[in-house]
């Protein structure tokens, strides 16, 4: 009987399952939502909002959401933007998770996305963000990107993969597109000018990248380095964070919650927010048809040769222009707590708030340092 108000930030529902394929219950994705949205809008008192986006949570339950009320109608007379103020008897965090890039020289470069976007772009807006497309990762999820691609009509020139091995079901269906697939390659580094024309990939070995140099004409990258779940709100009200080595990302430690006056926890988190990455761990192996994913590799730095060894064109952060040297030099300089370093090289300051760039930074502080990445810790999320 409790009043609940749905907040979602896109303008339909249905996160990642409508782009990445899965079955649930039998259905196609899109089909599964759609049903599922019918239900929810006719629940008498629960109330949803699209195009709003939870944007701080405070002491007491205090919760602000910013909706987009007419950015996409600006004719209709309604306000565009709105600010709700309300106070929550419990939060439930459902933000997902972000994909990380992958560190190599002039990664950069105008072409240079997330694979998650590139299959954003073709699958939701029939979008094509080019036509000869090379696919760099560590892990399974990114061979999505390649089949999305293949099936939109553009060229997959090759999948470089940091692991020694790529057998997975999602490699292997890549595979019978006619796709090449490389394990253990890495992206020396991308060259163009006002947008990626090639790139440069090695053989990745404990001493550097080494072996066989190939050059790949291409003009997008779609590059993936693993997910780390949005963490901002749960960390907001003092909610605490563990580290999951496997899958080299921060969770929330539902042991560590924010609590409310009476002590109680008063936020939660659910799916990928909490760390549970696939459709089959949110809901249950029986009610998902996907291709089961071999476990990812960590890769935090692809080295390259020449003037680019050192890292001073591998780009972390790029809103700020944070490189791999930068982060680096900050710990010979003895900035070795991860706030100093924030401060001396922009790192996640940016108004992403380091979403896409802090595990790399940290895991090159930690490298760097000779420390574990959780031993180097996280920077503070503060609501606005």
């Amino acid at each position: 009987g409790a009043e609940v108000l749905l907040v979602e930030q896109t303008a339909s529902l249905g996160g990642r399952a409508v782009v990445d394929g899965e079955r649930i219950d039998g259905q196609d994705a899109v089909d599964w939502v759609t049903s599922q949205q019918a239900d929810i809008v006719a629940i008498p008192n629960l109330k949803l909002r699209t195009r709003a986006r939870g944007a701080g949570v405070y002491d007491h339950g205090y919760v602000m959401v910013y909706e987009r009320v007419a950015d996409h109608a600006p004719d209709n007379g309604a306000p565009r933007h709105r600010l709700w103020r309300i106070r929550a008897g419990q939060i439930v965090i459902a933000t997902g998770a972000i994909e990380r890039p992958l560190t190599f020289a002039n990664n950069d470069l105008p072409g240079v996305m997330l694979a998650s976007a590139v299959r954003d772009y073709v699958g939701l807006y029939g979008v094509v963000p080019g036509q000869k497309a090379v696919v760099y990762a560590n892990n399974d999820d990114a061979y999505r990107t390649a089949l999305a691609l293949a099936e939109a009509g553009a060229k997959v020139e090759a999948v470089l993969d940091v692991r020694p091995k790529a057998n997975g079901e999602l490699p292997n269906a890549v595979r019978a597109k006619g796709i090449k697939v490389q394990p253990g390659r890495g992206i020396a580094k991308a060259k163009g000018g006002k947008h990626v024309v090639e790139v440069v990939t090695g053989e990745l070995t404990e001493n550097g990248l080494g072996g066989r140099e190939e050059h790949i004409f291409c003009d997008l990258i779609a590059t993936s380095g693993g997910w780390s779940p949005v963490v901002h709100l749960w960390s907001h009200c003092g909610g605490k964070l563990k580290w999951d080595a496997e899958r080299a990302m921060f969770q929330p430690d539902p042991d560590r919650p924010p609590t409310g006056v009476d002590g109680n926890a008063m936020a939660r988190t659910v799916g990928a927010a909490n760390g549970d990455l696939t459709a089959a761990e949110i809901m249950g192996a029986d009610q998902i048809e996907a291709p089961e994913e071999h476990p990812m590799e960590p890769h935090w730095f692809t080295p390259s040769k020449g003037k680019y060894r050192h890292g001073t064109k591998h780009f972390v952060d790029f809103q700020n222009d944070v490189t791999a040297a930068d982060v680096r030099l900050a710990a010979r300089e003895g900035y070795e707590s991860v706030e100093h370093t924030k401060r001396y090289t922009t790192l996640g300051m940016a108004t992403d708030q380091g979403k896409t760039s802090n595990i790399n930074g940290l895991a090159l502080l930690a490298d760097e340092l000779g420390a574990d990445i959780p031993d180097v810790g996280t920077t503070t999320f503060r609501p606005p």
